[in-house]
């Protein structure tokens, strides 16, 4: 039998926690996990728009990263910048210039690098 590591919740978790308090200085209020069935996009940020308000539920990683480290924190980075811009009722979408500021200053990329869209023909959300 193959000795497989599979990705766990709980070390996304730790890991998203570590880097949110390095890099935000505070603790995220907000479920993260790995989702098998993510192949368009490295990770989401899903939320409920009522009333003109933005309440977010959940981070969901695509667990075909889990191997990459890099790739992984990018992305944890990108989706928590996403959900920091959201609860601070700033624009959080991939055009605003609140996010072009804040990925700059992270160091990742808005887009994943072109080796990994030719690869998996995904990009972050």
């Amino acid at each position: 039998m193959i000795d497989m590591k599979f990705p766990d919740d709980r070390e996304l978790v730790t890991l998203s926690r570590i880097l949110s308090l390095k890099v935000f200085g505070v603790f995220p209020d907000i479920p993260f996990s790995f989702n098998s069935r993510l192949k368009r996009v490295l990770g989401r940020l899903v939320y409920l728009k009522a009333a003109g308000r933005y309440k977010p539920l959940r981070i969901e990683i695509a667990s075909s990263i889990y191997a990459n480290e890099e790739l992984l924190k990018g992305t944890i980075l990108h989706e928590l910048s996403h959900y920091y811009l959201m609860i601070n009722g700033r624009d959080f979408s991939h055009s605003s210039q609140d996010f072009k500021k804040l990925s700059s200053e992270l160091g990742f990329d808005i887009r994943v690098p072109a080796k990994v869209e030719s690869s998996r023909g995904s990009e972050n959300s």
